[in-house]
C-alpha cells in the first residue's frame, strides 16, 4: 500500500492512488450518504468493506471497480471493519459471484454469519433498553420499524478467515495489523499500516462530530462491557499511533487523525457535562436526558441517542457520581 514515503497533505482520491495504490469507490446507501469501499489491486485484489445488499449497490461497486481497471469478478478478498449492514450487506453476493474470501474480526463474526438471528436478538435488546429508559411505546414501535427496514440490506455470509488482535497480512505492498477499537460497536477494528502511519478506520473515526451520537451497540453477551468507556480507551489507543492519514468508512479522507481524536475526546467530555447538567434538577430517565442532550434528533434515531446517554451514565455510575433506581423505567440521579 505504500513505499514508506512521508505522507504529504492529501488532496483527495488522486493522492491515495498515487501514494498508496488505493482506489476509493463511493457507493450510495438506502439512507442519506455514501460508503467508502477501498480497493487495492496488488498483490491480491481486495476490497475493504462492502456496500449494502441489493442490485443497485453492487452495480455501483462494479462500475467503480471497472473505472479502476478491474471488476467485481476479480475480487479475491473482502475485509470487513465492523458488522453494520452498510459495511457487509453485499458480501454474500460478491462471494457467490467469484468465490472471494471474507475476513472478519473473530468476536463479531456471528453478526455476519448468522445476522438474521443476531438482528432479532438486537431488536429484543433495543426494545428492552428503550422501555427501561422510559421511551413511550409509540416511539419504541417506530424505532423497531426503522431498524427492521434496514435488515433488508443485510445478507448472511460465511467468513473464510477469523481475524484476531495483532494479526498481520500483506495488502498493496504494506503490512496491515488488526487493531480492535470497540466503541462505535463492540466489534470494530482498524487496519494499521505502521510503516506509513495510515489506517483504514471504518466508522471508528466519524467525519462529523458535533451533536451526533458516538456509540451504539452494547455487547449484551458481556455484562462488563461499557460502551463509552470502551470508546474512550480505543480513542486513546488510536491517539498513541500518531496517524498521518485515516481512511474512514464514510466521507472524505481524514488528514488530521490526531486532531480528530482530540475533538472526539473533547466531545465525549462535553456530552458528559450535558448529561450531568440534565440531572441538576433531580432524577430523570435516560429517555428524558436524551431528549435534552439531543433536542433536534429525529425520533427514529432514539435508540442511538439513548445508547449514547446510557454509555455516559454507565461511566458516571462506575465512578459513583450517579446512581440508578430499581424502578421501571429506570431513573438516574446524582449521588
Amino acid at each position: 500500500m505504500g513505499s514508506g514515503k512521508q505522507t504529504r497533505s492529501p488532496a483527495g482520491d488522486e493522492f491515495l492512488l498515487r501514494e498508496y495504490g488505493i482506489h476509493v469507490v463511493r457507493c450510495s446507501l438506502p439512507i442519506p450518504g455514501t460508503i467508502n469501499v477501498y480497493f487495492v489491486k496488488d498483490p491480491l485484489p481486495t476490497i475493504i468493506d462492502a456496500p449494502a445488499q441489493g442490485a443497485r449497490y453492487v452495480d455501483e461497486l462494479d462500475r467503480g471497480l471497472r473505472a479502476a481497471g478491474s471488476s467485481l469478478r476479480d475480487i479475491r478478498r473482502i475485509i470487513i471493519t465492523h458488522p453494520h449492514f452498510d459495511h457487509y450487506g453485499s458480501a454474500r453476493e460478491i462471494i457467490d459471484r467469484n468465490g472471494a474470501e471474507m475476513w472478519v474480526f473473530r468476536e463479531g463474526a456471528c453478526w455476519i454469519e448468522d445476522c438474521k438471528k443476531e438482528l432479532d436478538h438486537q431488536e429484543s435488546h433495543r426494545q428492552r433498553l428503550l422501555t427501561e429508559a422510559g421511551a413511550p411505546p409509540s416511539d419504541v414501535e417506530l424505532v423497531t420499524g426503522y431498524y427492521r427496514e434496514a435488515t433488508r440490506f443485510a445478507e448472511e455470509a460465511r467468513a473464510s478467515r477469523l481475524l484476531s488482535a495483532g494479526d498481520t497480512f500483506g495488502c498493496g505492498g504494506a503490512v496491515l495489523t488488526v487493531v480492535p477499537v470497540p466503541g462505535h460497536t463492540p466489534f470494530c477494528i482498524l487496519l494499521f499500516d505502521a510503516g506509513n502511519r495510515v489506517a483504514f478506520t471504518g466508522d471508528f473515526l466519524p467525519v462529523f462530530i458535533p451533536a451526533h451520537p458516538l456509540v451504539q451497540w452494547k455487547d449484551t453477551r458481556s455484562p462488563t462491557y461499557k460502551t463509552t468507556m470502551s470508546y474512550v480507551s480505543s480513542l486513546r489507543k488510536a491517539r498513541a499511533m500518531n496517524l498521518k492519514l485515516a481512511l474512514p468508512g464514510h466521507g472524505p479522507l481524514i488528514t488530521d487523525p490526531a486532531k480528530r481524536v482530540d475533538r472526539l475526546l473533547a466531545s465525549i467530555e462535553a456530552r458528559r457535562a450535558d448529561v450531568l447538567k440534565a440531572l441538576e434538577e433531580g432524577g430523570k430517565t435516560p429517555f428524558e436526558i436524551a431528549r435534552e442532550v439531543f433536542p433536534e434528533a429525529p425520533r427514529e434515531s432514539l435508540f442511538r441517542t439513548v445508547s449514547d446517554v446510557m454509555g455516559q451514565l454507565e461511566m458516571l455510575e462506575y465512578e459513583a457520581i450517579v446512581r440508578r433506581s430499581r424502578t421501571m423505567p429506570i431513573v438516574f440521579a446524582r449521588t
